[in-house]
């Protein structure tokens, strides 16, 4: 699709975007009797509006084939966090929401403009994307790329074992032995992961959320694109390697983001040219994993399609945004704000105690004094406990300006398997953002390792 096309289905969807948000605003607000809430809602729609008028400067906000980063996260924000978040408005009380649905509303203006700083700092235009997506893959099967992946995937293997071994007691194992005991699973799941004392937590991290991910994409677009019996091969044994060890805790996102990351690489592969079963089956293959998990944990009796389907939904489409509340909430009415204490990172590197946030929260929510759950949230949320309003705008600004320059460097390069695979990952790990704080998405999650594991199978490629 040419460029001229593009700017006129994009100026045709932003036109029509931005018409339907005001006209819901204004018919929302004739229908409310209290002043306060109509004005609410007219400054949510303008913030709306005026976010798509900056996303669409950056990127081809309504063509998927050109798909971005930035608009990945943009997306997922609005359906995970945004949407919710007037749900969770309009439910508390009047002390605390306010705030909270300000600094939802701001993530809409503050990420796309630290995306544009981005590419005013890499001399970089949104007409530099069509380079690299109407480009055709290239690959480069070479006998060097193939000993980095099996190096690689020993690696992994040998991890792998080493995790089994220190763990000793795996979710998975004791599930499949006694089956149905929710709180045996939730206990064992954060003993052998979250509470897990080793030296090696990082590398078990990476492991699961980047480098088999990775692997299996990689492989994936080598044997379709090849056919080559050694990628076919090396594929489903880096696949069946990658679904055990990331289904050894019994966490049900770690096996569906495996399939989740290959549909998205699959898209972009084919430039959106797929049927629309496709759609229909990496989301059956996705969710089954989680079905599977939630049916050996959950008791017999509340086994049922249409319960664990309901508590999927819920989980993904409303309770990020209701934890996000609870920061709020606490944070400084009960707890003072902590500055650089909220991030283990930065009180690491500067020596201060660290205080566990999303575990504090967890207790909160739960009002009791002992739990060994996390309530994790959208990376807003630590930015607030650390720094109030000042940090939820800034960590917006430096989580734009960092995920437009991770598809800044990726576009830079040619449209490759490598790049496709790296970009699949970012796509995914974007996402992570409506749930996890930013420095465990660039450290514990492999967002830096990657540029590295990249790099080792780039100076292959060029070989």
């Amino acid at each position: 699709m040419s460029s001229v096309a593009n700017k006129s289905i994009n100026t045709k969807y932003l036109n029509i975007a931005s018409v339907v948000a005001i006209f819901i605003s204004i018919l929302f607000s004739f229908h409310i009797a209290e002043f306060e809430y109509a004005i609410f809602i007219l400054f949510t729609a303008l913030t709306f509006v005026f976010s798509i008028l900056l996303m669409n400067k950056i990127a081809y906000l309504f063509d998927f084939t050109k798909l971005t980063i930035p608009v990945f996260f943009w997306y997922t924000y609005l359906a995970i966090i945004y949407v919710p978040s007037f749900f969770i408005y309009f439910e508390r009380g009047r002390d605390y929401r306010d705030i909270y649905l300000f600094a939802v509303n701001s993530v809409l203006i503050t990420v796309p403009i630290g995306a544009i700083l981005s590419n005013w700092l890499f001399y970089f235009k949104k007409k530099n994307l069509d380079n690299f997506y109407n480009s055709e893959v290239t690959l480069k099967d070479t006998p060097q790329v193939r000993k980095v992946f099996i190096s690689l995937l020993s690696f992994s293997i040998i991890i792998t074992a080493l995790f089994i071994y220190e763990v000793k007691t795996v979710p998975l194992f004791e599930i499949l032995k006694r089956p149905n005991l929710v709180e045996f699973a939730r206990i064992l799941r954060a003993e052998s992961f979250l509470h897990l004392k080793s030296k090696f937590l990082y590398f078990y991290s990476w492991l699961r959320s980047f480098i088999y991910p990775f692997l299996i994409v990689f492989s994936f677009g080598n044997f379709i694109t090849t056919k080559n019996k050694f990628w076919k091969y090396i594929f489903i044994i880096t696949l069946l390697t990658g679904l055990f060890y990331n289904s050894l805790t019994t966490e049900k996102l770690p096996v569906a983001s495996i399939f989740i990351m290959i549909g998205i690489f699959y898209l972009m592969y084919k430039k959106w040219k797929v049927n629309a079963v496709f759609y229909i089956i990496i989301l059956v293959i996705a969710i089954a994993p989680i079905f599977i998990i939630l049916s050996l944990i959950i008791p017999k009796e509340q086994v049922v399609f249409q319960g664990i389907f309901t508590s999927i939904l819920k989980r993904s489409f409303r309770v990020p945004a209701e934890v996000l509340y609870y920061y709020f909430e606490i944070f400084p009415d009960k707890i003072s704000f902590l500055g650089i204490s909220a991030i283990k990172t930065f009180s690491n590197i500067f020596g201060v105690d660290y205080f566990n946030v999303p575990a504090y929260v967890m207790k909160y929510m739960m009002q009791t004094p002992v739990t060994i759950g996390h309530a994790n949230a959208c990376f807003i949320g630590i930015a607030y406990a650390g720094w109030s309003f000042e940090g939820v705008i800034f960590m917006g600004l430096l989580t734009g300006f960092i995920l437009e320059s991770a598809q800044i460097f990726i576009v830079r390069y040619r449209r490759s398997i490598l790049t496709l695979s790296l970009l699949s990952f970012y796509l995914y790990e974007s996402f992570h953002l409506n749930s996890v704080e930013l420095f465990s998405v660039l450290l514990t999650f492999g967002g830096i390792l990657s540029l590295f594991i990249f790099w080792l199978f780039n100076m292959k490629y060029n070989n």
